[in-house]
């Protein structure tokens, strides 16, 4: 009856912990990798130009220009998406997808093309870096921020009685 009750107690415990932590609790929780999140995002952002380049770019609608356009747009940010990194993810698309349509509305005309070109492109290329590299932190906060706990019965041979084991990583 002890054993029990010290049970309950470490159980009220870790949860009263949890909960002034605010961690909450994930029954399918599975730990992420963070070489998954890099490697998500450099073959998200390598491939589908590859692909679309294949499938052929240069028809007037074409897989290949959508195919594209994911690769540009979301592609870098997939490691973010992996670690359920919302804010970073929207951030990187969104800028992406901000500089387009600020080249597209305001220097397609051909005056100061160039400028907007680099413009764009410069803004492409370091949101492209910054998702890739900031994928693994996301890992670790994704990580950090959930926890494993498990309830499972249990044998114990010294005593030869039945009991629960209690696996909690955080």
């Amino acid at each position: 009856m002890k054993n029990l009750i010290s049970i309950l107690i470490l159980i009220l415990l870790s949860s009263n912990y949890l909960y002034s932590q605010n961690i909450k609790p994930d029954l399918t929780y599975t730990p992420k990798n963070k070489s998954m999140a890099i490697t998500m995002g450099v073959a998200n952002t390598i491939a589908p130009p590859l692909l679309a380049y294949y499938l052929g770019i240069n028809q007037k609608q074409s897989l290949g220009k959508l195919i594209l356009g994911y690769g540009i747009l979301a592609g870098p940010a997939m490691g973010n998406y992996y670690a359920h990194d919302m804010k970073r993810f929207y951030w990187g698309v969104g800028l992406r997808l901000g500089s387009m349509l600020f080249y597209s509305t305001y220097f397609e005309d051909g005056v100061n093309n160039d400028t907007g070109a680099y413009i764009m492109a410069t803004t492409i290329l370091t949101t492209t870096i910054w998702n890739i590299w900031t994928a693994p932190k996301s890992v670790q906060e994704y990580n950090d921020k959930n926890i494993n706990l498990s309830l499972a019965p249990c044998y114990l041979p010294q005593s030869r009685s039945v009991g629960i084991a209690l696996n909690l990583n955080f």
